[in-house]
């Protein structure tokens, strides 16, 4: 993948005092249409807040010239260590994640990327297939 005009930054979530993080089956949210509120209607898996809370550890700010192609992505939830709600929209392919509240990229170091795109592709499937 290809990014235009990348610059880097660090970041500003700490990251490590994230908790119960969350994916959510999200069939018929318009893109970027989510909200803490209406998140809460839809079927969600906790997901394992170490495991992810070690992908982001080196996670990176991006800036882009133009938004990336999104080609499927995952929404996502945290809570922040001022116990707010947090919402995230996750590629499904390219290991960068979106905050649209603050409207921030970020990228997964590359030596991590394949394992955090097989954690939330198995995290996924195991919500579509729950009752």
């Amino acid at each position: 993948m290809i990014f235009a005009a990348a610059k880097m930054y660090g970041q500003d979530i700490d990251w490590q005092q994230t908790s119960e993080w969350k994916l959510y089956d999200t069939h018929g949210i318009k893109s970027f249409d989510a909200t803490p509120e209406k998140i809460q209607n839809f079927k969600s898996a906790l997901l394992d807040s170490q495991m992810i809370k070690n992908f982001l550890s080196n996670v990176t700010k991006m800036i882009f010239a133009d938004a990336p192609v999104w080609m499927g992505y995952h929404i996502a939830s945290c809570i922040t260590k001022d116990g707010k709600l947090k919402l995230f929209y996750i590629s499904t392919y390219g290991g960068f994640f979106y905050d649209s509240e603050k409207k921030i990229y970020y990228q997964i170091r590359e030596e991590a990327r394949n394992g955090w795109l097989d954690y939330l592709s198995h995290a996924e499937a195991a919500l579509q297939t729950a009752q």
